[in-house]
């Protein structure tokens, strides 16, 4: 499986084919796909999705400026968690919700600094 900016590509070498699923209403570029037990979490400059088996959109997680600060996702059986480009800190469960920002300077802020736009509950 490969992701060529806002396409996911899914090769099958002992068929000799291919399948696209376009991203639609790409938010800058996407940089990886990760298969999960979810599904698959793609991560790009300013967001994160999940998508189903299927390809199917599930939920979009959005910040302020570029997501990731050079370190990898952590994920878990309870969600993603990532730093920012700006050092800032955030915790997202499977379902898109935010369960926790840290800004750069420490402190928690109030009300949600992402946005996600969940397709099922």
């Amino acid at each position: 499986m490969l992701i060529l900016d806002n396409v996911i590509l899914k090769i099958d070498l002992r068929e000799f084919d291919y399948k696209k699923y376009p991203i639609f209403k790409p938010l800058g570029t996407y940089y990886e796909i990760y298969p999960c037990d979810r599904g698959f979490l793609v991560y790009g400059e300013l967001e994160l999705i999940l998508f189903d088996e299927q390809f199917g959109e599930r939920w979009r997680y959005a910040t302020q400026d570029i997501l990731f600060g050079g370190q990898e996702l952590s994920l878990d059986e309870n969600g993603i968690r990532f730093e920012d480009f700006e050092g800032n800190y955030h915790e997202v469960d499977w379902q898109g919700n935010q369960r926790k920002y840290l800004n750069y300077q420490g402190v928690i802020a109030d009300g949600n600094k992402g946005s996600n736009d969940r397709k099922e509950e």
